[in-house]
């Protein structure tokens, strides 16, 4: 080989090492200072090729590169021939940084290692995963509220444990980021705001830690996936956090049911939202958007478990205003709570909000199989701290608002002992699109088949509408009451479906306390078809409730009436409630729409004739049942009968007897009774089920 020969081969070799280096970083275009991590050096030295470029051993030597000034405009990228083995590092006050690596480089950990920074500016994560006993302590500042007095604060000092850990931090971006098996959270964030975004990530198998607070006793379990608190006591500005085709799976923040009765009660958030835990104290304009936003590449959050929250916690504290929470076409499966919220759980603290908070759920594709094992809202529980004991305006906009979209997929194969799939406590509820809610199952009855209701509403206001007159929103083969109002009104301006759902009192519709059906909208239509119950199959109204509440037991019940058109008929059109092929059990040929305690509504007096010339209106109603309505039984009736003929002492006698209600229909209930003669109490004084026309044999002294 001649001289030209061996110039050009080692410039050629020169050139190829160069472009093969040049294409490993093209991830740190860019920026002023490049830092290599490989396993061929000691510390970190000089890249003598080319300026403001260093090669260092480990992320910590790295970070420590120039030790009296923070790290700015600095790409650190991570070769493949680094050291696998992950140390602890705390960063502060970085402004533009980068850490990544060519593919996806793999970091084994040991216990109690983690990545921290605090305060700083525009930092960013990416292609990296961390596996095995990743996750360190770092000690941070924990507001306790004390339940007993409203605006009582505590300061205490509580150490947190995740794999990273972000305080004081501006402008945050985490991509393709995959931690499995590690200790506590996956990611912690304490009063961070700007643009923050969590995308094609993966975090799996966490592990609970037991933590103590710093000179305190008391103890907690806590972990999951993403922790995000606002705990400042100055006003933090809003944060727009994206989590967007990642995967949540598998993340806990309690070990056990065992573990659990031995400890006190855990301080919110720790413990709460299996997958993600969101914490606002003091601060406004977050927007945090939990979305799907790749047809390739899915969001799912599925088989997580908490107290409350099994996949995500949201919780609004004082001063906590304009923040929006958007879940957006993603998969939530098997998630589990222990108190409420299988899947999510929405709390606010202090009534009233006069502040614009808002989640909206849009458009999923599987919200289903979500567990609460005691309590609330099998797939979604939203529940406020104080009551202002005031029934609320129809717009009331001091509540919190919840929007649910429809139009994917359905909410379905939820459980929990109330509101088997939705729950909601003072907020204002409007379902859009097409929402379809099927077989939710409540596990308040013994056999897990019959309870309160798919979605119930305490204090609640619930608005369906639809966006076209074809369009109709749905509710079927639920094990519960299809929908329970608490003192809570349903307004219709869209058509709403209540199909063959299997009740205790409604079958498709239960409403208590104050409760009513307002009809706001022409083209409004409630179809209630082949539902089941003990009785008002169709709709069963207590004007006695509400079932939940405290301070309302001791109102004067009044009786509104529990049906409210708003508009008339126009162009033809009419508003229409239909009741067909609803059966209860309790009740004369086993066929009876609506069932309410007392006939005092629906007319200006109490004669039974104004009840039944309200709904004898065709043009609002339409009956297929032959025993549309039923009372309470008021009368105990004892046909004209030969048997009392000829009594004496001794015989024994058969009594036909008959319950009826308000209106004189046979009914069956059962009852007490005392049998007297004219001359003493007779010996038997015992209760008795009648079935309409029952026979009951005694005999007389």
């Amino acid at each position: 080989m001649n001289l030209k020969s061996e110039i050009f081969l080692l410039v050629l070799t020169v050139w190829c090492i160069s472009s093969s280096r040049a294409q490993e970083t093209s991830n740190c275009d860019g920026f002023n200072t490049i830092i290599d991590i490989v396993s061929n050096v000691t510390d970190c030295q000089k890249d003598p090729s080319t300026p403001n470029r260093w090669q260092c051993h480990s992320l910590e030597a790295a970070f420590a590169i120039y030790p009296k000034k923070p790290l700015t405009d600095t790409c650190i990228h991570i070769t493949k021939d680094a050291n696998h083995h992950f140390t602890n590092a705390i960063v502060s006050n970085a402004r533009k940084l980068k850490i990544t690596s060519h593919d996806m480089f793999t970091f084994q950990c040991g216990p109690g290692q983690f990545l921290s920074f605090i305060y700083g500016d525009n930092i960013e994560i990416e292609n990296l995963k961390f596996d095995g006993s990743c996750g360190g302590a770092q000690t941070s500042t924990y507001i306790h509220n004390d339940p007993f007095y409203m605006n009582s604060q505590t300061l205490l000092s509580v150490h947190i444990t995740a794999v990273f850990h972000f305080e004081n931090v501006t402008d945050i971006t985490l991509n393709n980021i995959d931690m499995n098996s590690y200790d506590g959270y996956g990611i912690s964030m304490t009063d961070c705001i700007g643009h923050i975004s969590l995308t094609k990530s993966t975090l799996q198998s966490n592990r609970p830690v037991y933590f103590q607070f710093e000179k305190s006793s008391e103890g907690t379990i806590y972990g999951g996936g993403v922790l995000f608190r606002h705990i400042s006591r100055k006003t933090l500005k809003g944060a727009f956090f994206t989590i967007s085709n990642t995967t949540l799976t598998n993340l806990t923040g309690y070990p056990d049911e065992t573990a659990l009765e031995k400890e006190s009660k855990p301080y919110e958030p720790f413990g709460y939202g299996g997958a993600i835990s969101l914490s606002f104290h003091k601060t406004s304009g977050n927007k945090i958007n939990i979305i799907n936003d790749d047809i390739n590449d899915d969001t799912w959050i599925t088989h997580n478990k908490a107290l409350y929250g099994g996949a995500i916690y949201v919780k609004h504290g004082s001063d906590s205003s304009n923040n929006s929470i958007l879940v957006k076409e993603i998969f939530c499966t098997h998630n589990t709570a222990v108190f409420s919220g299988g899947a999510f759980f929405y709390f606010t603290v202090e009534y009233p909000h006069t502040n614009d908070n808002s989640f909206t759920v849009d458009n999923l594709n599987e919200l289903s199989s979500n567990t609460v094992l005691n309590g609330y809202g099998g797939a979604f529980c939203q529940r406020k701290q104080q009551s202002t004991g005031i029934h609320r305006s129809q717009f009331d906009p001091s509540l919190v608002k919840t929007f649910f979209y429809g139009g994917r997929g359905n909410i379905s194969h939820n459980n929990a002992k109330i509101g088997s799939a939705l729950f909601f406590d003072n907020v204002y509820v409007q379902f859009l699109g097409v929402v379809g809610l099927i077989d939710n199952s409540c596990t308040a009855s013994k056999d897990g088949t019959l309870g309160f209701g798919a979605i119930y509403a305490y204090q609640s206001h619930l608005l369906v509408t639809s966006s076209s007159s074809e369009d109709a929103h749905y509710l079927s083969q639920n094990h519960a009451t299809g929908i329970v109002l608490d003192f809570s009104d349903l307004h219709l301006r869209g058509n709403l479906d209540l199909y063959s759902n299997k009740g205790i009192n409604g079958g498709g519709m239960a409403l208590h306390g104050r409760s009513q059906i307002i009809i706001e909208s022409t083209t409004a239509f409630l179809d209630i078809d082949s539902n089941f119950a003990n009785k008002g199959a169709g709709i069963s109204v207590d004007f006695n409730g509400p079932l939940i509440g405290e301070w309302e037991t001791y109102l004067t019940p009044v009786y509104p009436c529990f049906f409210k058109f708003l508009e008339q008929a126009v162009n033809g059109r009419k508003p229409q409630v239909r009741f067909n092929n609803n059966k209860a059990v309790l009740f004369s040929g086993h066929e009876n729409d609506i069932f309410t305690t007392s006939l005092r509504t629906c007319s200006s007096s109490s004669e039974s004739a104004d009840l039944l010339d309200f709904f004898n209106d065709k043009d609002k109603f339409n009956f297929t049942s032959k025993n549309s309505i039923a009372t309470e039984p008021v009368e105990i009736y004892i046909p004209d009968n030969k048997v009392w003929q000829n009594m004496y002492p001794g015989t024994t006698m058969t009594v036909p007897i008959e319950l009826r209600d308000e209106i004189g229909q046979p009914v069956s209930a059962t009852v007490n009774m005392d049998i007297i003669s004219r001359t003493e109490v007779c010996m038997l004084r015992r209760k008795i089920i009648t079935n309409h026309l029952l026979s009951v044999t005694t005999q007389l002294n």
